[in-house]
């Protein structure tokens, strides 16, 4: 690879001082080599104030997702840098009754928010995941809408806009597809945008929870990278013990 990359970590409120490149994020970016990395730099949520971020991609600003529980009250914040993450800013939405939720750009240039639902969101119609979408690289966000043909339990899921090879133009999701219970890990594949869910593979049918998503490149552009947490034989732990990767074909349905 060549370019330059910044690492963003994930960091809960109240943990201690984070090692040089972990913590919160790395940066300035480096140029070179994993050993290259420089010093780390501590990034409060602008909605808190805390340390603490989550993170996605979107458009060619960085962009963050934030959720604040207050009261058995979930609330998911978005926000985005334009410069690296040196700053900030807030959406003005407030994403109320969701959390871990995931980013993606879409080919028209929309952005779109996977949302996990959460038991405190009043007349949920479904046991499924939830969405948004943004027309301005995230600043503003249109109403919460159900994707009635995403089942799925309260867990997180991940989706993935590849731009090149097979999959380019398309939006995948994974988790595990179950209305009730973490299990059966899925990929699922959208046409328009995450409006429909027509096309899917089975990864493991077996128990699994979280997972990343992400298209690959090079040689196996055609490919989908799917790292996830499941249980199995020799798991140290009942249910998900196991982290496995996964290569998916972009194009599973012919």
């Amino acid at each position: 690879m060549s370019g330059s990359y910044s690492i963003l970590d994930i960091a809960p409120p109240g943990s201690p001082p984070p090692a040089i490149g972990s913590g919160r994020a790395s940066g300035p970016p480096s140029d070179e080599h994993p050993e290259a990395w420089q010093q780390s730099h501590l990034i409060k949520n602008p909605a808190t104030d805390e340390p603490g971020i989550r993170t996605g991609k979107a458009m060619n600003r960085a962009g963050g997702i934030s959720n604040i529980s207050a009261g058995g009250n979930h609330t998911d914040i978005v926000w985005y840098s334009d410069d690296l993450g040196k700053s900030w800013q807030v959406s003005s939405a407030r994403l109320q009754g969701v959390d871990e939720s995931s980013l993606a750009e879409l080919s028209d240039g929309s952005i779109f928010i996977s949302l996990r639902l959460t038991a405190d969101l009043k007349n949920k119609p479904c046991n499924c995941r939830a969405y948004a979408r943004s027309q301005d690289g995230g600043v503003t966000w249109g109403p919460i809408e159900f994707s009635t043909d995403l089942p799925a339990s309260e867990c997180e899921g991940a989706v993935a806009a590849p731009t090149e090879g097979a999959g380019a133009g398309k939006l995948y999701f994974s988790n595990p597809s179950n209305a009730l219970v973490r299990e059966n890990m899925t990929v699922h594949s959208s046409f328009d945008g995450g409006k429909s869910w027509p096309r899917a593979i089975v990864v493991d049918p077996g128990p699994a929870a979280y997972s990343s998503l992400l298209p690959l490149l090079g040689d196996e552009v055609d490919t989908l990278g799917l790292l996830y947490e499941h249980g199995g034989t020799g798991c140290p732990t009942p249910l998900y013990g196991n982290i496995t990767f996964v290569k998916v074909p972009a194009v599973f349905w012919e």
